[in-house]
């Protein structure tokens, strides 16, 4: 518990304080509203640690220097008000102290870096309203510009752009899986994770792809000194992690895993999740045998530290999710038809991390992944298997790359590197009916990248910061090269108010297209491929934003205009299994603004947020060639929080609003001439809107601590989605409960109100 005496006000300030074994991040945070000031650190230098202090009238640079004695901490003063904060074996000739516009971006572990980019540390997170657990896509999804269409954690939509333009890595590992329960849960577990970057606009130029956004997770490269040990239960899954020394100082390992147990039992929470994934597909129906549904992820970790400055880390990530069902169009119907759907991703780096002396770094990483998907779908005739229906999408991706980092002094700093990557993707479509084999669809395609980039940072924190780089990748099979600047530029205009500007092209040589037939499982149906020459061109981005940034005391406010641009977009529609799959490229627009606003008081939080944008589209064949609006436009969005923290006891709950959401209707290929599907379509074509969208969450969990010496950690808490039980309408579709059925007309709604519940212990 801590107290404070205001007494004077003015420029050098004096308070009585009373602190009593609290923590030291809530210590600096009374310290920044009380003095008027603002600190930058890192996270893990103030976990554990715990201050008690009473003193009289006390000014801020004694206050500061009793904690630095007791702790062996740095408090470096930057500019007026404005201090970084390093351990004692931190070295400041090696480390680049970016600044960090504010330290609790939405909630705590979430920190937004004077760059633009986002730091989200899963294991630190405080409480955002609908969650309890860290999931880190849903995490991201509270921040400005990021929205679910589908409200789904995986299918993130970052300022109009599709789901398949963010590239997610993990340690190193690029992922093309979906997620669990087909995206409504993020296939990472949060409690291994250490860190997650989220770049947006101004993307560093070691990053390939991403269109529209970067997400790239660490767990964590040091060697483990003690054994952790933690494991957690709730509505949908539970999980396990160990932490262990396998040679003191030397070598340790991490592992982690996670599991449904809907065979075991199936909770109020997670049937709510099946009613909307299952939503208009047959396997609600009374007819169905659902055999199997459930997820699973594993990961195992080795850090080593043979040498000074010398580490090597080696990470595999498994990730899989299966539905499995039986089902019959009536109960007197002679025929059964089972369906297998099943994703899986096993991926493996290898990083070597080498600090050269005091102003050279050296870091090399091999990864490589495969993900797969199938479908089965078998006719059996009484006990006679008669045929089936198969798809399978593979990708396949192995990649090497070398970089270094020059550090002349404190305001400089220059990164340039190689890389090479190998990208192979299949998709097999297929029907064997009596015996008789039918290839109805079929591609595989390779494309060998390479790619040198380098960049110059400036950090003067007084006045200007800067980061410009550039990326040129050659693509092989596609015999072409492109030139990528990224630019960063941040002014400080006014005491407290920055301008800041960045611009970027992107290319991306990977994507998914939409290979929906009517009458199969309305799942999975986006396929990747890579890039050609004719058919798929690579996917090409540039993007454009200015915006200002204000912090002071305990109010941050931020306005961001941009505009973005992408071409070679694909636009496809669900067919018919005797028709040839058909689709569209075309370009699409789309400018827009972002707002954001925190006050902090006491004990509470309120932030809120407010996107507006415009997004059109081009393609040839569809509105005569005229732009209309996209699909992924959402024009107005507004989401609000007020959060509360009392020692260990956090409480939130949000509002999010959004306007009518467009969608196209008669976007069917339905016609029995392949050669007139498109301008059948075009006849037809319409555009028509969804209601707006309205949702209240709430969370609320209490953390603790027992045992000798506060070993054990403790959580238990509880979270309420959609409140008020509205039904949101999120899709519009079209599509049949078979083959040569007639097409309905159907709607996809949002979750009804789902609770969640959690309860977690580790061990340290």
């Amino acid at each position: 518990m801590f107290f404070q005496f205001h007494f004077v006000f003015g420029q050098d300030q004096t308070h009585s304080v009373y602190y009593s074994h609290t923590e030291l991040q809530k210590v600096l945070d009374n310290i920044e509203s009380q003095y008027k000031v603002h600190f930058s650190y890192k996270s893990d230098i103030l976990k554990n640690i715990f201050f008690s202090c009473s003193e009289q009238d006390i000014s801020l640079d004694d206050l500061l220097e009793i904690i630095s004695q007791e702790f062996k901490l740095q408090f470096i003063q930057l500019q007026d008000g404005f201090y970084v904060i390093l351990s004692a074996s931190d070295n400041i000739t090696k480390q680049a102290l970016k600044e960090v516009v504010i330290n609790a971006y939405l909630t705590e572990g979430i920190k937004k870096n004077i760059d633009g980019s986002f730091v989200v540390y899963p294991q630190e997170l405080g409480i955002l309203a609908g969650l309890i657990e860290p999931d880190i896509l849903e995490s991201i999804q509270q921040l400005p510009g990021v929205i679910s269409p589908n409200k789904t954690a995986t299918n993130l939509s970052i300022r109009g752009g599709h789901y398949d333009q963010n590239l997610i890595y993990y340690d190193g590992i690029p992922i093309y899986q979906n997620g669990h329960l087909f995206g409504m849960i993020s296939p990472f577990n949060p409690y291994i994770i250490k860190r997650v970057k989220y770049y947006f606009k101004g993307t560093p130029a070691k990053y390939e792809g991403g269109v529209s956004g970067i997400i790239d997770l660490s767990s964590g490269n040091k060697v483990a000194n003690k054994m952790k040990i933690s494991g957690g239960i709730n509505a949908l899954s539970t999980d396990f992690e160990l932490e262990i020394p396998l040679i003191k100082k030397r070598l340790s390992l991490t592992t982690s895993a996670r599991t449904s147990y809907r065979k075991i039992w199936e909770t109020p929470g997670l049937k709510q999740f099946e009613n909307k994934v299952f939503e208009n597909t047959n396997i609600l129906s009374q007819t169905v045998q659902l055999n199997r549904f459930g997820f699973n992820d594993l990961t195992l970790k080795l850090n080593s530290k043979w040498a000074k400055h010398q580490k090597l880390s080696v990470s595999y990530i498994h990730i899989a999710s299966l539905l499995d069902f039986n089902h019959k169009t009536s109960s007197f119907d002679i025929y059964n038809y089972k369906n297998n759907l099943e994703t899986s991703t096993d991926g493996i780096s290898i990083i070597s991390r080498n600090v050269l002396n005091d102003k050279w770094q050296a870091k090399t990483v091999f990864d490589w992944v495969w993900y797969d998907l199938t479908f089965d779908n078998q006719i059996i005739k009484l006990q006679d298997n008669i045929g089936n229906i198969y798809k399978e999408n593979f990708v396949s991706h192995t990649g090497v790359e070398t970089q270094f980092s020059y550090k002349p002094n404190h305001d400089i700093s220059y990164n340039f590197g190689y890389c090479y990557n190998e990208k192979r993707t299949a998709y097999l479509f297929k029907l064997n009916i009596n015996k008789r084999l039918y290839i109805l669809d079929y591609l595989r395609k390779i494309n060998n990248t390479q790619a040198v980039y380098g960049s110059i940072g400036y950090h003067d924190f007084h006045s200007w910061n800067f980061d410009a780089g550039i990326r040129i990748p050659y693509y092989q099979e596609l015999h072409k090269v492109y030139f990528e600047p990224r630019l960063v530029i941040v002014k400080q205009i006014l005491s407290h108010t920055k301008l800041q500007v960045t611009g970027e092209i992107k290319h991306q040589n990977i994507q998914q297209n939409n290979k929906t037939v009517i009458g199969l499982l309305n799942l999975e149906n986006k396929i990747w491929q890579v890039s050609d020459p004719v058919i798929f061109p690579i996917l090409s981005s540039r993007q454009f934003t200015a915006g200002l940034l204000f912090t002071k005391y305990n109010w941050h406010l931020e306005l961001d205009f941009y505009h973005k641009y992408t071409k070679n977009n694909t636009l496809s529609v669900p067919y018919r299994i005797y028709n040839k799959h058909q689709y569209l490229l075309g370009i699409s627009k789309t400018q827009g603004l972002d707002f954001y606003f925190k006050k902090k008081y006491r004990h509470f939080n309120f932030w809120g947020s407010y996107s507006l944008m415009r997004s059109k589209y081009k393609f040839e064949k569809l509105k005569n060639n005229y732009s209309f609006v996209s699909d992924f436009q959402i024009r107005h969005k507004t989401l609000s929080t007020l959060m509360y923290h009392y020692n260990h006891f956090q409480m939130a709950m949000s509002w999010l609003w959004h306007s009518p959401r467009p969608y196209y209707k008669n976007m069917v290929d339905d016609d029995s001439n392949p050669a007139q599907n498109f301008e059948n379509i075009n006849d037809n074509f319409k555009i028509a809107y969804l209601p707006t969208y309205n949702r209240v969450d709430f969370s609320a969990f209490y953390s603790y601590r027992f045992g000798k010496q506060n070993r054990y950690k403790g959580k238990f808490g509880f979270s309420v989605r959609n409140i008020f039980n509205h039904k949101n309408i999120l899709s519009h579709e079209q599509n049949g409960y078979g083959l040569d059925t007639q097409l309905i007309d159907f709607e996809r709604y949002g979750l009804n109100r789902t609770f969640n519940l959690v309860l977690r212990l580790q061990w340290m």
